[in-house]
């Protein structure tokens, strides 16, 4: 039904306040009402994005906190390089030489006592006996003997050589019930090549990507050992152990 307003009628009047609707004006309230949805949908959309954009930048922060955490404690471990000068006291801890000893003492008894009963056990048919009896012994000398060569070659590196800061490339559990744990690491020499080394964590507690203390000899600089891949310990001018962790 369409509706006409006279041209005398009071929406002409200069003093009218209101006038009977039309089908234009129906018209616009209609486009309103779509434009104010329109705007509440708009709304919502961009609400909802910041909300997601929100959660992205959150995750990525989250993400950087290991690697901050990294960074923070290599820097830690250089600060603490630089402070330890010259003349270094390089010494192993009383009680690691007392259980050696001891260690070596064993062995030797038990050597002595099997010694005299190996033509015995020989004449009796056990020649695989007695090439157990021998080969064990003989077998844990070897590896103490290494382990004595090895850590003879670690004292001049903690003693005079160049201390920075490595990172562990690799960490691996090796042995059988005694487990050690086997690590790789890399560092940079002071012409900033890369130099790569590796050696028993005797703290187990390094992982890969962790850094960590390194000695190295400056004029060959792949003579190298890890702090924590070494009996030996440095002593501060006061007499106590230095924590190289």
């Amino acid at each position: 039904m369409k509706m006409y307003v006279s041209p005398n009628s009071l929406c002409n009047s200069w003093s009218s306040k209101t006038c009977a609707p039309t089908e234009t004006s129906r018209a616009e309230t209609g486009s309103s009402a779509t434009m104010s949805f329109g705007r509440r949908i708009s709304g919502r959309a961009r609400f909802q994005k910041n909300i997601f954009y929100m959660c992205c930048t959150l995750a990525a922060m989250l993400t950087l906190f290991p690697a901050n955490s990294a960074l923070r404690e290599e820097e830690r471990l250089r600060q603490k390089s630089q402070s330890i000068g010259f003349p270094r006291v390089v010494v192993i801890p009383v009680w690691k030489l007392v259980l050696a000893a001891l260690g070596f003492l064993f062995l030797v008894v038990w050597t002595a006592r099997i010694w005299a009963r190996l033509p015995e056990i020989w004449r009796s048919d056990h020649q695989l006996s007695v090439l157990l009896m021998v080969g064990f012994p003989l077998l844990i000398l070897y590896a103490w003997l290494e382990e004595l060569r090895r850590e003879i070659r670690n004292r001049p590196l903690l003693e005079l050589g160049k201390l920075t800061v490595g990172s562990v490339t690799s960490q691996e559990t090796v042995g059988g019930k005694s487990k050690r744990s086997q690590i790789t690491y890399t560092f940079r020499d002071e012409s900033g090549f890369e130099r790569a080394g590796k050696g028993t964590d005797r703290s187990r507690k390094y992982k890969e990507g962790m850094p960590l203390l390194v000695f190295f000899d400056q004029s060959d600089p792949a003579k190298s050992v890890a702090a924590c891949c070494t009996t030996w310990r440095l002593k501060s001018p006061d007499g106590e152990f230095l924590n190289l962790d």
